[in-house]
């Protein structure tokens, strides 16, 4: 497993459209506000390594795989 920090902002604004078509918009603060970069981020074809802070990506092998 990949473990480093990534800069995500706190609050963000996003806009998109929901399963019927209907322009939506959601505030998000914290935690989803992060979830949300992270998967728009995978939308734009950006991964976790791409993002990682230098110098602080560490891998930790899982003796359970």
């Amino acid at each position: 497993k990949e473990f480093g920090k990534v800069i995500r902002p706190k609050k963000v604004i996003a806009e998109f459209f929901d399963r019927n078509g209907k322009k939506q918009k959601i505030e998000a603060e914290e935690l989803l506000a992060q979830a949300i970069c992270h998967e728009v981020d995978h939308l734009n074809g950006i991964v976790f390594t791409d993002l990682v802070i230098p110098g602080t990506l560490e891998v930790v092998q899982d003796d359970n795989n």
